[in-house]
């Protein structure tokens, strides 16, 4: 009957709420693929227009280990996306099902802390 507590979807919406300047993916395998075909991954809209610029800009992502990979964040269309994060997925061994929780860092230029966790 509440099957839907368990859904990781209400989890993640739960969190969100609760951390304004968070959004959290699960990388599924056909975004691993795409990660390494198309070096992009997307941003939820609602979170882009509420931090980031339209125009395209710098971001940092800062991993765990205190690394840190500049990407470049393009706005086409309606969707927000990052460009030439593969060097943070193939840095941090992400992987598919693997979930990564990112955190907006206010400074001078976007910083985005990204915690990892596996599955």
């Amino acid at each position: 009957m509440e099957s839907w507590k368990n859904d990781p979807s209400t989890k993640i919406f739960e969190f969100e709420l609760l951390y304004q300047f968070t959004f959290v993916q699960i990388l599924r395998s056909v975004l691993i693929q795409q990660i390494f075909f198309g070096i992009l991954q997307y941003l939820p809209t609602k979170f882009a227009k509420e931090n980031l610029s339209e125009k395209p800009e710098k971001v940092v992502l800062q991993g765990a280990n205190g690394g840190v990979w500049p990407v470049k964040c393009h706005y086409g269309g309606r969707s927000r996306y990052f460009l030439y994060w593969k060097s943070f997925v193939q840095a941090n061994n992400v992987k598919a099902n693997d979930v990564c929780v990112f955190e907006l860092i206010k400074s001078i230029e976007p910083r985005l802390n990204v915690v990892i966790f596996r599955n």
